[in-house]
């Protein structure tokens, strides 16, 4: 969690902060991608079970030596239909791009099918991720914290838990609804859902 930092009312600070918010993701990105096998201690890997089936594992076998090398934006938009979200305003949503690198000799990189087939001639596998930052339209506005949730097979769990909403719905606003007695139904909601995030004025990192 990044720490806030002091409220600029200054409007032509705008851009310097959103880049410095972009910074502050990359940053991010790359300390969960780091290459310090320090980190963990390394595991014992089983013999994989056949040439295309991964080895069964009992204990976590985190790939360390990984690290992302550029994050590039691809574009901005509103988020949520537009929607107002309190005192905060608008969120925009911007999609960025990483460029990252693993090695294949890695410890780990025996539960990848087939990852040493693909390194490139220095020997690194190299490979692309999107990422979605989703931030207040109005910089002033923001909170100054960050919240980085890492999805698991585009499930983004945090999101949806504190939102009541979907991370995989950037482009709606339908809050859940909430029974009136104790047999009716909770209908959840669709993306920013109650917005308990959005009020805040929390950027997310997907």
């Amino acid at each position: 969690m990044i720490k806030p930092t002091k409220r600029d009312k200054n409007p032509t600070r705008k851009p310097l902060q959103a880049v410095l918010a972009l910074s502050a993701v990359a940053a991010l990105l790359v300390a969960c991608g780091s290459s310090n096998s320090d980190l963990f201690p390394i595991p014992v890997i089983p013999a994989p079970k056949t040439a295309l089936v991964a080895p069964e594992l009992t204990v976590s076998c985190p790939i360390t030596n990984s690290w992302i090398e550029s994050l590039v934006t691809k574009g901005k938009a509103p988020a949520f239909n537009g929607a107002q979200f309190g005192a905060i305003g608008t969120y925009d949503y911007i999609l960025a791009e990483a460029s990252a690198k693993v090695n294949p000799n890695d410890p780990c990189a025996a539960t990848i099918v087939d990852l040493k087939n693909s390194a490139d001639a220095s020997g690194m596998v190299n490979y692309k991720f999107d990422v979605v930052i989703l931030t207040p339209s109005d910089a002033a506005k923001a909170s100054g914290s960050l919240l980085y949730i890492v999805n698991n097979r585009t499930n983004t769990s945090a999101l949806e838990g504190l939102n009541d909403g979907s991370g995989n719905d950037l482009f709606n606003n339908v809050a859940p609804v909430m029974p009136t007695t104790a047999t009716g139904t909770v209908t959840t909601g669709l993306g920013a859902g109650s917005a308990y995030l959005m009020k805040q004025g929390m950027t997310v990192v997907l």
